[in-house]
């Protein structure tokens, strides 16, 4: 087979989803020509789908430097910074391959998605507009393209708290897409924040109806039952969601910290440590495990993951609050009121809380 024939069947390996027999095409084509555009992004996507992002980022820089002008490869550039959480980035590989190709549906809705984790929101929805109108022009709209760039806006009305726009948005998936399972759980998460709770639950078990195994929709579920106080319901949701997407964060966090408010601290300290260890840099994570060493009053440790949060979260006020209250339970407990440290603890408090006030 020659390097053509050879990409080919790494590319139909991979949308199979076999992920390795396609990688060991990609690296056959590859030992011929080493340059082989197509075949360097497909290694690049394969290694983004093993979650070897580093490896898959080299993938995407040579098949740059073979072939500058392909906006494929700037697009798979910027999946993987955005999977890197390098975002700021991420969106200017997206603005190259824009640059490239300015009608390319597919980069503005890759942009969209990597403003969402910027939380530029009203930017995102631009993108997205600009990704749909790209797709008008087409004499052959892409459906699939089409159907994400109406996620993406039903998302970003949605933390606009443009709830309103957002169901709007997620109807226009429901009425394209013949399994709207993503949609169906956008429109619950919807109705969960204004608090329709029976029907955001509905929604839910709909969207499972199309994708049983979708870890989102099991969490949605999870918050709802936490929502009615059915905790063992809510911890039976949250453990199906581990069990559907053994990545998905916000799953561990919320059982965490179910498990904190019931004072059930061995189980929530057990399940933060995996998520912990899935993602050190998860803001969630370590503002619950901060609450954990409270608990166990190991304040130094408590104010370190406090901080370390803060940090993360680009200073949400709740968290100052409780580096605070940790700092002033350090003072109180350990040091004596004409204690010099006792004093420069409450002064250290003092100054944090005004900080808090400004915010």
């Amino acid at each position: 087979m020659d390097v053509n024939d050879l990409c080919k069947k790494g590319n139909d390996s991979r949308r199979a989803n076999d992920n390795y027999k396609a990688l060991e095409y990609y690296k056959e084509a590859l030992k011929i020509n080493p340059h082989h555009v197509d075949s360097l992004i497909g290694k690049g996507l394969v290694l983004r789908n093993l979650k070897k992002y580093s490896e898959a980022l080299v993938e995407c820089n040579r098949a740059i430097e073979a072939d500058p002008e392909s906006f494929k490869a700037w697009n798979t550039k910027g999946l993987v910074l955005r999977n890197l959480k390098r975002y700021d980035e991420a969106v200017e590989a997206f603005n190259a391959s824009i640059h490239i190709d300015p009608e390319n549906a597919f980069s503005w809705n890759g942009k969209g998605l990597v403003l969402l984790s910027l939380r530029k929101y009203t930017e995102a929805i631009e993108a997205y507009n600009t990704s749909l109108n790209m797709n008008v022009r087409k004499e052959k709209p892409e459906a699939k393209e089409i159907i994400f760039s109406w996620n993406g806006k039903g998302v970003a009305f949605a933390n606009l708290g443009q709830f309103d726009k957002s169901i709007e948005a997620f109807n226009e998936v429901i009425k394209r897409d013949p399994k709207p399972a993503f949609a169906l759980s956008g429109k619950a998460i919807v109705y969960y924040n204004i608090g329709r709770l029976k029907k955001a639950l509905e929604l839910f078990e709909e969207s499972i109806k199309f994708n049983e195994m979708s870890g989102f929709a099991w969490n949605g579920k999870g918050l709802v039952f936490l929502s009615l106080k059915q905790f063992d319901r809510a911890i039976e949701s949250f453990k199906k969601s581990i069990l559907c997407d053994p990545d998905f964060i916000p799953s561990y966090n919320n059982l965490g910290k179910l498990y904190l408010d019931i004072g059930d601290l061995k189980n929530a300290s057990s399940i933060l440590n995996v998520s912990f260890s899935k993602d050190t840099n998860n803001d969630s994570t370590l503002f619950l495990k901060g609450r954990i060493e409270l608990e166990k009053q190991n304040y130094d440790d408590a104010i370190h993951y406090f901080k370390e949060a803060i940090s993360l979260s680009l200073g949400d006020p709740l968290i100052l609050v409780w580096e605070v209250y940790a700092k002033y339970l350090k003072a109180e407990v350990g040091f004596d009121p004409s204690d010099k440290r006792y004093q420069d603890l409450i002064l250290s408090c003092i100054r944090e809380l005004e900080k808090i006030i400004v915010i």
